[in-house]
């Protein structure tokens, strides 16, 4: 690589702390640098640093973890920036492990920068001394300087790399201090540095060095040898795997035999780097002035009852924030599509009705839809943000996880389970705070049949005109089973779909801190431009074929293709006790949870409309014109018994996710596979609840 100055450090490879020498090779043509470090190190803010809004954020291929890649210029070179998932360690216990050693090993980065926090040093080391043993050239950056030196805390950088002979910054992200430390680094990186590496040898004794030669012999490649020989010895499945597939049977029984006589290489191998990491930091001028007393806030804020009531005002008060902050822009926006759309269709409707009514109900309302979402869902991320920047989003799931771990779900499950309570759309896309990717699939798929505002303005209504005085016993019923639903579907998933060893929630809680407002800015910047490609046109399609579906081929619901195919599948209704109207407007719940009771009133007889537009009209406009259809008693003549209400009802609450929520669920995923298994899986749910709930109502009515 060019440098910019002489680079005069390295391990001499006879230190105390050093088993030998990793030699790197040349580096050629533009930069790719990959950036590294552990969660709640401020990695994301030193790659918002650099990159600044020449981001882009996608998922990894065939994965469903985020992607975040960017450029910057550097001396003439285009710094190609790839923020790898943040992780403990490079030990293959999930896909965000696997993702940034893959990465590292596979693609070959220019530089790897590994981001440490410097009022956490012996801890977040712990990374270093894993990327150590690959050959790539390293540059150590001690992050949050500022939040160490309140502590009292003082790290000599030089001292540290002369030690390791890696190129070390003391930097703060947060105030852009030690940014052009940074680039000189990245610049000046030396390609033949020797770096300090733990003694393995030493902590394994005289089974990593036949390890060692066994590999050599059989002339492994793929992997460092002594990363690969360490991950033998510590048990690593997917190295294991891979070094067997390459060997002679011999040599698998050489190896199988080794590993046996290592016992606890797992505890072996950390206890390895943790001496390593204390022989490095040990005099390196490390001074504590103070022990830093914990946050009174936190004395309430992380007590079990009081602090769980504190969190769950913040995040409902926070989500009214959002809508608050949102509506001077998206109300004026809304009004005025829906003005167009009343200008359009008087001038088209004379012209030609079905020019009217696609424009109108099929197009205006799904881009008018879809930028209301934009907007919410803009303000929904600034609020998430501001938590994640000021330090309280670590704290919300601190508190949670107890609660949501005995459903099988992540402590920061909760924030998309209250979002999907406003809207499953918010829900699905708020799985993206969730660090594993494991658990944020397995909060994704019960996301869903979280009720939201609409559905339960729509079951609370439905309940109350069928069943009266019991409606809120049923209503209770509906939440009891819910509970229980989404514990046996994490249960079934982790189980069989997801399987892998259930992890407590590891993480510290990071200090207070005024929110890096560029951070939260750039935040809301990649979460509402991913929604606009990844959801704002699947919503608009979505309002658009619901459109299609109900107009042609005669003008009205009664007699669409939509009804036809209802009358079709009858027969799969009746397993539920529904006849040919419930299980239409069952259908329709599918495509828009608010189009429900305006279908109903339609198909049912109240006065609303004949024409399709009643799909889309508001849930406060369907409530008045059923009430005033005087719709309760008519369906009290339309012999639907009250085994078959209850059916309606619990088929309805745990119907099929609409199709909005449906399009994010594969933008967020970009897995058909995934989509089409959370449809079936909803499709199947549907049946079985609104059968047993069918089955049930004969027994008590």
């Amino acid at each position: 690589m060019k440098a910019s100055s002489q680079y005069t450090g390295g391990c001499p490879g006879n230190c105390s702390c050093c088993e030998g020498k990793t030699n790197i090779g040349s580096i050629k043509g533009d930069l790719t640098i990959a950036l590294v470090g552990q969660p709640n190190t401020g990695k994301s803010t030193i790659f918002n640093m650099l990159t600044g809004a020449s981001q882009h954020v996608g998922n990894w291929p065939g994965k469903t973890i985020e992607k975040k890649e960017g450029i910057f210029t550097l001396d003439g070179k285009i710094g190609h920036v790839v923020d790898l998932p943040g992780t403990y360690s490079l030990t293959a216990n999930s896909q965000e492990e696997t993702i940034a050693r893959d990465f590292i090993l596979h693609h070959t980065p220019d530089v790897v920068v590994i981001v440490v926090d410097a009022s956490q040093l012996e801890r977040t080391l712990y990374m270093v001394a894993e990327v150590v043993l690959f050959p790539v050239p390293l540059v150590i950056v001690l992050n949050k300087k500022d939040a160490a030196e309140k502590k009292g805390i003082t790290i000599d950088a030089k001292k540290l790399e002369e030690r390791t002979g890696v190129k070390t910054v003391a930097m703060s992200a947060l105030t852009g201090e030690g940014k052009d430390e940074l680039m000189e680094a990245i610049l000046s990186t030396d390609s033949d540095a020797e770096y300090c590496k733990p003694d393995l040898n030493k902590s394994f004794g005289p089974v990593y060095k036949e390890v060692l030669e066994l590999l050599r012999e059989n002339k492994i490649s793929g992997y460092p040898v002594e990363w690969a020989a360490l991950k033998l010895l510590e048990e690593d499945k997917a190295v294991v795997a891979d070094i067997k597939n390459v060997l002679d049977a011999k040599a698998r029984h050489r190896l199988g035999v080794m590993l046996k006589a290592c016992k606890r290489g797992t505890i072996t191998g950390a206890d390895a780097r943790f001496t390593w990491i204390k022989r490095l930091t040990e005099n390196s001028q490390i001074s504590e002035k103070g022990r830093v007393k914990q946050h009174r806030f936190d004395r309430l804020a992380l007590h079990p009852l009081g602090g769980t009531v504190i969190s769950l005002v913040i995040l409902v008060l926070g989500i009214i924030a959002a809508y608050i902050i949102m509506l001077p822009l998206m109300i004026p926006g809304y009004i005025l599509f829906l003005l167009a759309a009343g200008t359009l269709r008087d001038v088209l409707i004379p012209v030609s009705p079905l020019l009217g009514s696609m424009f109108c109900d099929g197009i205006l309302y799904g881009v008018s839809a879809g930028l209301v979402m934009l907007g919410f869902i803009g303000g929904v991320f600034f609020i998430l943000g501001i938590m994640e920047s000021s330090g309280y989003l670590a704290r919300l799931a601190y508190l949670f996880d107890p609660y949501m771990n005995r459903a099988g779900l992540h402590g920061k499950s909760v924030i998309p389970l209250l979002m999907g309570l406003v809207c499953n759309i918010f829900g699905v896309m708020g799985t993206r705070v969730i660090d594993s990717s494991r658990q944020r699939l397995v909060t994704l798929v019960v996301t869903p049949v979280i009720p939201c505002k609409a559905l339960l303005l729509v079951i609370g209504f439905i309940t109350a005109i069928f069943f009266g005085h019991l409606a809120v016993p049923i209503f209770l019923s509906l939440i009891v089973v819910m509970i229980a639903y989404i514990i046996m579907t994490s249960f079934f998933l982790r189980k069989y779909i997801l399987p892998g060893e259930q992890t407590g929630l590891i993480m510290e809680l990071p200090p207070y801190q005024k929110p890096i407002w560029k951070d939260v800015f750039m935040y809301v910047y990649t979460k509402v431009k991913s929604f606009w490609y990844r959801g704002f046109w699947f919503i608009t399609i979505a309002f658009f074929l619901t459109w299609a579906a109900v107009y042609f081929p005669g003008g009205s619901i009664e007699n669409s293709y939509l009804a036809a195919f209802g009358h079709t599948i009858e027969p799969l209704g009746r397993i539920m006790g529904l006849d040919w109207r419930l299980f239409i407007v069952l259908i329709i719940s599918f495509f828009s949870k608010e189009a429900t009771l305006g279908v109903m009133a339609v198909i049912f007889g109240a006065a609303v409309s004949d024409t399709v537009n009643v799909n889309f009209i508001s849930i406060d406009m369907a409530i008045w014109a059923v009430v005033n259809g005087d719709f309760g008693a008519y369906l009290a003549s339309a012999g639907i018994t009250p085994a078959s209400a209850l059916a309606f009802i619990y088929a309805v609450f745990f119907s099929l996710p609409c199709t909005g929520t449906l399009a994010i669920i594969y933008g967020e995923t970009r897995s058909y596979k995934w989509t089409a298994g959370v449809l079936c899986y909803s499709v199947v749910m549907t049946f079985l609840m609104g059968s047993l709930a069918y089955q049930a109502g004969r027994l008590i009515f």
